[in-house]
């Protein structure tokens, strides 16, 4: 098996079975042997949502016959890619032995799916009838930036029960990655005491 390069010499000799009659003869060829191109393998991966960094589980390309060498990816791991459907993905194989093979590159689209925002909001303590919503229990939070919108909305009365269903909805400032999300939390609504006063 020749190494990788042109010009190289191919030689020949024939004896002849008659050798009173016919001498010895030689030739010579040249031949060029071309630098083979490694196949990669590399499964498409699954889709991710927004905030998930690329890792080993997107970046598996692997190289068929065992070829030495490494791998560089583009965008690089670890990058955390936009939301967005069919985003291409690179993989640059550089073997060992550049003598014989060539550098190699594959390409795979991954999905990019937007996240749910994520909600941080405690159910609150129980509040007596005629207690107006504040702040105090409308306090939802989000890491990311944008604006709640409360159902009951602040400043409702609610009638007296045990468990009050208060309802959440959050827009992101970014939408391009993230989705609107809703959340749920349980109030108590006690019965208020009367306060009865005598007449002087």
């Amino acid at each position: 098996i020749l190494n990788a390069g042109d010009n190289q010499p191919l030689s020949v000799l024939f004896t002849p079975q008659d050798t009173d009659n016919y001498s010895l003869a030689t030739a010579t060829a040249l031949i060029n042997v071309k630098r083979i191109s490694p196949e990669i393998d590399w499964p498409t991966p699954p889709p991710i949502s927004f905030g998930t960094p690329l890792g080993a589980t997107q970046q598996n390309a692997r190289v068929n016959g065992g070829i030495p060498g490494s791998f560089a990816y583009d965008p690089p791991p670890g990058t955390v890619l936009n939301a967005g459907a069919a985003q291409t993905l690179t993989a640059t194989f550089t073997p060992d032995d550049t003598v014989n093979y060539t550098e190699t590159t594959a390409l795979v689209a991954i999905d990019v799916n937007k996240a749910d925002a994520t909600i941080v909001w405690n159910p609150p303590a129980p509040i007596s009838y005629g207690s107006p919503l504040g702040a105090i229990q409308l306090n939802a939070s989000s890491v990311s930036s944008g604006t709640f919108v409360y159902d009951p909305p602040l400043g409702t009365v609610l009638p007296a029960d045990a468990a009050q269903t208060l309802q959440t909805t959050f827009t992101p400032d970014d939408t391009a990655n993230f989705n609107p999300t809703i959340a749920t939390i349980l109030l108590e609504v006690r019965v208020a005491n009367l306060i009865v006063r005598a007449n002087d």
